[in-house]
């Protein structure tokens, strides 16, 4: 009985093209899906590819801002005075430094 249905699938030449075609297609797909040249790499590759462009983006703002700082460093003396001042703690000569302590929301409330 099995083979005589194998039998009536290959004795039809139509039967027999549609399951050739199926196979090739599917042998397709699968090649068009999960090859290196696939669409799911594609959209990997496309997906690491925009995070590595806002990656260069926001480095190239970080040089920028790094350059003009560095400009404004080496022509304004002020501006190396603050910096010292803000950094590293750097006080004048018979200047005191006061710090001020906030209150905690725990210290405001009175509890």
């Amino acid at each position: 009985m099995i083979e005589e249905k194998k039998q009536k699938l290959y004795e039809s030449p139509v039967k027999r093209h549609l399951v050739v075609g199926g196979v090739i297609l599917f042998i397709i797909i699968i090649f068009f899906l999960f090859t290196d040249y696939g669409a799911i790499n594609k959209i990997s590759y496309l997906s690491k590819r925009s995070d590595l462009t806002e990656k260069t983006e926001n480095l190239k703002s970080d040089i920028d801002s790094l350059r003009t700082l560095e400009k404004e460093l080496k022509t304004d003396t002020l501006s190396i005075e603050r910096l010292a001042r803000e950094k590293y703690g750097m006080i004048k000569p018979k200047e005191k430094v006061i710090f001020i302590k906030k209150k905690s929301e725990d210290e405001n409330t009175g509890d």
